[in-house]
């Protein structure tokens, strides 16, 4: 187990700074779009409450609204421990890919650069930093 990633990973939950929120509410824009807080509650309406019902809550609204349910699932338990609630084991074992956050960032820059506004320098060390075997 690498704990120096846990121990970070720990680290940044316990944070309440408002840039720490900044970025964890523009990441969740960036990877689900601003509809995010209307797929929460759907998740607590199917669930009625429930923490039983929640998984299958998560799966069906995955499903439903086309969310990548490793994203989805870890968000969930990312909006449950904001309230002191731990759901990150179940968050877990729904997650299907298990890719790490360095591969989710780079598969969604890869989707959404316009590389026609990037000069030739600046694109090559781009690539260079996208390169699977350097990032991943």
């Amino acid at each position: 187990m690498d704990y120096d990633i846990y121990i970070e990973r720990a680290d940044i939950m316990e944070q309440d700074e408002g840039e720490e929120k900044d970025a964890s509410e523009f990441a969740s824009f960036v990877i689900f779009g601003q509809e995010v807080d209307s797929f929460v509650k759907v998740v607590l309406e199917r669930s009625a409450g429930n923490a039983e019902h929640i998984k299958s809550a998560i799966k069906s609204v995955s499903q439903e609204y086309d969310l990548n349910i490793d994203d989805f699932s870890n968000y969930i338990a990312y909006r449950f421990n904001k309230h002191s609630l731990s759901f990150w084991g179940v968050a877990s074992n729904l997650q299907k890919d298990k890719r790490s956050a360095k591969e989710v960032v780079r598969n969604i820059l890869l989707e959404k650069i316009n590389y026609g506004l990037i000069d030739n320098e600046d694109l090559f060390i781009i690539q260079r930093a996208l390169l699977e075997r350097v990032i991943l």
